[in-house]
């Protein structure tokens, strides 16, 4: 993918992919939110989780009220333009009591239990708000991941995200050296993993180790497989790393890799790898002025 032209890939995509355009609208939405500096400011310089859980893990996150309110309420009546199961969300959108924090956290969390009485409560389609949410904290863990890189233990050994707990999207091999890295399509974020181990179960027998390549993709594009837990992981060649905001598009532009893996009796993995616990709270005035965005 040409890192330039981020929004010809998702026009092309929605192009060969009609039946796409609504996730990929509010792809598109939350990508035009990760420079905004109101999120970058709601993540604390120093974060204090548990040793051995994601970065965000207990963590603590002050935003503008506005900047949740307006945002949350945006996605909504993105998805509630394509009609379908997601018109519901016109109303949620305009409802009163839609506490945007609550979509945050549950958001964070990918927490399924939460989001589904927030459905019940606001009348709207469930599966439609749990699709908007998915894609809510994305600009807030874009923020959390450039404030912690540097953060990411050298000891890190798990295969789900250091910053936000998700299972990685793709793997690439990347430059010359080819050196293993594990991508997130939550946050962007990017860390090191050996080759001979599978991330979902962690189990190191080459025996239990494989691959699948495409025909067409020669050694460029394949799916990395485990016999043990029957996950795979896509793995992109690259001299240079995807940049944070295209992982996400990245992997729906290789889902081709994904059918093949699927056709071969593996599976992709469900919900997060660590289901972080973080509070997403109003920042707190100060003065007049301050708080506005």
């Amino acid at each position: 993918m040409n890192p330039a032209a981020p929004a010809s890939a998702l026009d092309g995509l929605g192009c060969r992919n009609p039946e796409w355009r609504p996730w990929l609208d509010l792809l598109d939405a939350a990508r035009g939110e990760l420079a905004s500096r109101a999120w970058h400011e709601a993540v604390p310089d120093t974060p204090s989780s548990p040793t051995g859980t994601p970065i965000l893990d207990g963590g603590e996150l002050t935003l503008g009220r506005s900047v949740a309110d307006r945002w949350v309420r945006h996605l909504l009546a993105t998805a509630a333009r394509h009609g379908g199961p997601a018109a519901s969300l016109a109303e949620v959108a305009r409802a009163a009591d839609l506490d945007a924090f609550a979509v945050l956290e549950a958001s964070i969390a990918a927490d399924g239990e939460r989001l589904d009485a927030m459905a019940h409560a606001l009348a709207a389609q469930p599966g439609a708000l749990a699709a908007v949410a998915s894609i809510a904290a994305m600009p807030l863990l874009h923020a959390c991941a450039r404030r912690w890189t540097s953060r990411i233990p050298a000891t890190w050994t798990h295969g789900f995200c250091p910053i936000c707990g998700a299972w990685p999207a793709f793997a690439e091999a990347r430059g010359l050296e080819r050196a293993r890295r594990l991508r997130c399509a939550r946050c962007g974020a990017d860390w090191w993993i050996e080759w001979l181990r599978c991330p979902h179960c962690g189990v190191r027998d080459h025996t239990c180790l494989g691959a699948l390549v495409p025909e067409a993709a020669g050694e460029r594009r394949r799916v990395e497989t485990c016999t043990v837990c029957r996950h795979y992981v896509k793995t992109l060649t690259t001299l240079t790393a995807t940049p944070a905001a295209d992982v996400a598009v990245e992997d729906l532009a290789s889902l081709d890799l994904d059918l093949v893996a699927l056709a071969q009796g593996y599976v992709g993995a469900d919900g997060l790898g660590y289901a972080p616990t973080a509070r997403v709270i109003p920042r707190r005035r100060r003065g007049l002025f301050a708080g506005r965005r």
